[in-house]
This record gives structure tokens, sequence and C-alpha cells, in this order.
């Protein structure tokens, strides 16, 4: 296998403090291939890296022939999906895409749950 070329973006939060979703499965998994993806949307609003996710997911689970049940095209989830299909077999990217998803969706009720909560 060599090595996945999904950039390992430097976050602001290298040296400090994620979301607690976002530690918890770093912590779990500090060099699974998901973990750069983590540390780069986690710098995003927590919705938008949920949708990312998401489509990220849908986009790994569904074959190229299959247009309908596939994710629309987003350039931040192409890169991904091309480097982890050309770099890691499916029984890898599949679990992985399973993890940043529950992560990120985890992350996004964290943040949008007290505030629904709040206004209501």
């Amino acid at each position: 296998m060599t090595a996945a070329k999904t950039p390992a973006i430097g976050s602001a939060n290298d040296n400090g403090h994620f979301p607690h979703a976002i530690q918890s499965a770093l912590d779990a998994r500090p060099n699974s291939i998901e973990a750069p993806v983590l540390r780069a949307w986690s710098k995003r609003e927590p919705l938008d890296a949920a949708m990312a996710a998401h489509a990220l997911h849908r986009r790994l689970r569904c074959s190229d022939d299959q247009p309908t049940l596939s994710a629309p095209k987003r350039p931040d989830v192409d890169v991904i999906v091309d480097d982890w299909k050309a770099n890691y077999p499916e029984a890898v990217y599949l679990p992985a895409s399973d993890r940043l998803l529950d992560a990120l969706t985890r992350w996004a009720d964290e943040e949008i749950t007290p505030s629904l909560l709040h206004h209501s």
C-alpha cells in the first residue's frame, strides 16, 4: 500500500482543543486514515463538516454506475474519495468513512442541540 495523498492540513487546533466528539475519535485512532480529515474539517462549521462527511460516505458506498444514489460532487470530498480508493482497500476506507461520519455527526449534534434547546 502506498502512502495516502490526503492532505494532512495543519490546524490551529493541532496544539489546542478539538471539539469533544472529534477529540474522542482522534484519541481512539490517532493514526487512522480519517484522522487528517477530522483535524482539517474541525475548522469548519459543524453542520458543513457533517454534510461533507455524509457526502463522502455516500460517494464511497455507491458505485459510479449508480449516479442516482451517489452524493453530489464536492471538490473537497472528491479529493478524498479519489485518494482513499487509490491507496486503500474497501475494507479499510469504508470503516474509516463510518467513523468519520459518526464523529462529525456527533460534533454537529453537540453544537446544534444546545442552541435548539435554548431557543425553544
